[in-house]
């Protein structure tokens, strides 16, 4: 399964952009699934002013992370190379500058269970993270 990359008319713009979907689904296109927790991944480029609202799940953590330039979202400037959460709801509008910009879009459910983290590892408690250490330090992180 590869990408979908469609051309769209940006709303209340004259110019457009390029969606592409990563993984996940928009509308009736499907991307790469993932096998463990579903999430919705595009990649947008926006034209100079263009601007486009996606649907997302009302129930899902979204986040936005500015690859090339800023965008505007509502009242919100998000700078490049930025990554900002939204709160609730069903559409996110992103707006780019005077110069065109690129976003990663992200829209996954709340996996609502404890979070601990070193590094790149991310493990549900304290002892899990410690064994995931200690094995990564002998070899036998990576199971088979």
């Amino acid at each position: 399964m590869g990408a979908t990359c469609a051309r769209f008319q940006g709303k209340n713009s004259r110019e457009g952009g390029r969606f592409r979907l990563i993984a996940g689904e928009y509308k009736d296109n499907k991307g790469q699934q993932g096998k463990y927790v579903p999430f919705d991944y595009y990649n947008i480029h926006l034209d100079s002013k263009a601007n486009i609202s996606p649907d997302v799940k009302a129930e899902n953590t979204v986040m936005i992370f500015t690859l090339m330039d800023e965008v505007i979202s509502g009242s919100t400037k998000v700078n490049e190379k930025t990554a900002t959460r939204f709160d609730e709801g069903d559409t996110v509008t992103i707006e780019a500058g005077e110069n065109g910009t690129e976003v990663m879009l992200i829209s996954a459910p709340l996996l609502n269970e404890p979070v601990a983290r070193y590094g790149p590892i991310v493990m549900n408690t304290e002892g899990e993270l410690r064994t995931a250490v200690r094995e990564l330090n002998e070899g036998g992180f990576i199971k088979k």
